[in-house]
């Protein structure tokens, strides 16, 4: 929706690097033309899977058995 100090007819503009050339612009329904948008927006990166915890070594599990005796 356009405010009321925006007009309903755009007035053409020069090129900014060919200044022989003239860009009109005009007034769309970007909800209804999708192509008409500046960037598409990056889809999330999948969050990178933790690794797994480590077994406890040879000696850690000795020690715990002889620990519980």
């Amino acid at each position: 929706m356009r405010g009321p100090e925006v007009s309903g007819q755009l007035t053409a503009v020069p090129h900014p690097t060919q200044q022989l050339l003239r860009i009109t612009p005009y007034w769309t329904n970007a909800h209804r033309d999708l192509s008409l948008r500046v960037e598409v927006p990056e889809p999330p990166k999948p969050a990178t899977p933790a690794t797994p915890p480590r077994r406890p070594g040879l000696l850690s599990r000795v020690a715990r058995i002889v620990r519980k005796h």
